[in-house]
């Protein structure tokens, strides 16, 4: 095993060759991201849901964004069920809103659902090979 100063304990390479946390602590953070900025533009992103719950929402993406590691599998169970919550609220906003929301802030909502679709698949593709 390969460590990074000689005497520490972490390897640099993780030890399972189907590990996605680093994909999905990449997606979780564009749409930290993705969603702050849109709430800028558009303070009705998710139409149904207060100012506090959506930022409530960015900090728990940049927590568990954080935390993921392929050593602990709790992690990844919470992230994949991240992703899929995130995944249905902008993906419903997405939906129900064309009628009444401007192009940009429908495809702002699209591209935070697909964003949260690829992190779930990644998830996944964690959870199916790590150990728990």
């Amino acid at each position: 095993m390969d460590y990074s100063d000689g005497g520490s304990q972490i390897p640099k390479k993780h030890p399972f060759s189907h590990y996605y946390g680093d994909d999905v602590r990449r997606l979780f953070l564009l749409a930290s991201v993705g969603i702050l900025l849109g709430v800028l533009f558009y303070q009705d992103l998710l139409p149904f849901a207060s100012q506090v719950f959506v930022m409530g929402g960015v900090l728990l993406l940049a927590l568990f964004a954080g935390l993921v590691n392929p050593l602990e599998h709790k992690f990844i169970k919470v992230d994949l069920a991240l992703s899929a919550v995130g995944f249905l609220l902008f993906e419903y906003a997405a939906a129900t809103g064309t009628d009444t929301s401007s192009i940009p802030e429908s495809v702002i909502r699209q591209a935070l659902a697909l964003i949260f679709l690829f992190a779930f698949y990644f998830a996944t593709k964690s959870l199916r090979t790590s150990k728990p």
